[in-house]
């Protein structure tokens, strides 16, 4: 009976490269691999990069063992190529394997879903396994307007009700929540592209990325079309602020909106419309000047915006040409 496998595979990226990359391939170690799992697949897409984190779970001896990297076309049910490497791991040790995938030689083909296999030869083991889709951006057009963003918010993870700022308490888990209606044509594809979550915090510097395929909380909302993407976030004394959240398809920036974890009050409802039109770029300064906007001069205190100084000057210039 051959023995269990020593190595575990514990973390598989992908990152998608174009042909102007090929000659990079060198640096590979230095692509920007994160927790994305859908890429578009049109004319540029050269391959896929792959970075699997390779450790050794024995801590008496070191592993050497055959690897192999299997790349499965899951919709056709067929190997699309597959990698072999020699691994040497002194005893609770770690090493970082990188490989790429071309799309000639792989058959990359859009609208297919794959999965990559990691297994240990010695043992016929899987020890890691992670899925990426390719969508078709000439089919289903830019990505864009794959979706319409109903509405957002924040709320407490032990709450389903929206908030457009919150009196957080710290060391609590709270939920950003953006909700979106597929707009893809003629029926929804068997896998939905998965959205991408930018959390800003106040001070500027730090960022938390999340990557999650919207869901449907319930069949009423299945029927409406309505889905839900969340990012989860713990609230602690020295990041407190006015935040910014960013949602992204495929890297293109579709909506966002800033909240506020100091706010004197809670303030219940949802941003919508103009209200989520995403930022340029994120400044704590910015952010602070659009909360005051919606939250002190917007409707939900019934008063006016404050005028424009160019439009009133344009309207005394046309106010002056027609007397």
């Amino acid at each position: 009976m051959k023995k269990k496998s020593p190595l575990s595979a514990d973390e598989i990226l992908f990152c998608a490269y174009d042909r102007d990359q090929t000659f990079d391939l060198k640096f590979i170690d230095q692509f920007p691999f994160d927790g994305r799992h859908d890429f578009l697949a049109d004319s540029s897409l050269a391959g896929i990069a792959v970075r699997v984190f390779l450790s050794n779970d024995r801590s008496d001896r070191g592993a050497r063992r055959d690897v192999m990297f299997t790349l499965v076309d899951m919709t056709i049910r067929s190997e699309a190529a597959c990698h072999a490497m020699r691994i040497c791991l002194p005893a609770d040790s770690f090493r970082e394997c990188h490989m790429f995938f071309a799309a000639e030689t792989s058959a990359l083909v859009a609208g297919h879903t794959y999965k990559l296999l990691v297994r240990d030869k010695t043992s016929c083991e899987t020890i890691g396994m992670n899925v990426l889709h390719l969508f078709d951006k000439t089919e289903m057009g830019d990505p864009t307007e794959w979706y319409n963003v109903c509405d957002a918010g924040v709320r407490p993870s032990w709450e389903d009700t929206l908030y457009k700022s919150l009196d957080t308490d710290d060391g609590h888990e709270y939920l950003v929540q953006f909700n979106v209606s597929p707009q893809m044509g003629c029926g929804l594809p068997s896998v939905l592209p998965e959205l991408e979550m930018r959390l800003h915090y106040p001070d500027g510097k730090n960022v938390k990325v999340f990557f999650k395929e919207p869901f449907c909380r319930n069949v009423a909302n299945f029927e409406d079309n309505r889905w839900t993407v969340e990012c989860p976030f713990v609230t602690v004394l020295d990041i407190n602020g006015v935040f910014y959240a960013e949602l992204l398809c495929m890297e293109y920036a579709i909506a966002g909106f800033v909240f506020d974890t100091m706010s004197s009050e809670a303030i219940r409802g949802s941003w919508y419309g103009p209200e989520l039109e995403p930022m340029d770029r994120f400044t704590y300064r910015d952010a602070r000047t659009r909360i005051d906007r919606f939250l002190l001069r917007g409707p939900l205190h019934g008063s006016a915006p404050e005028p424009d100084p160019f439009d009133e000057a344009l309207d005394r210039f046309i106010a002056s040409e027609t007397e």
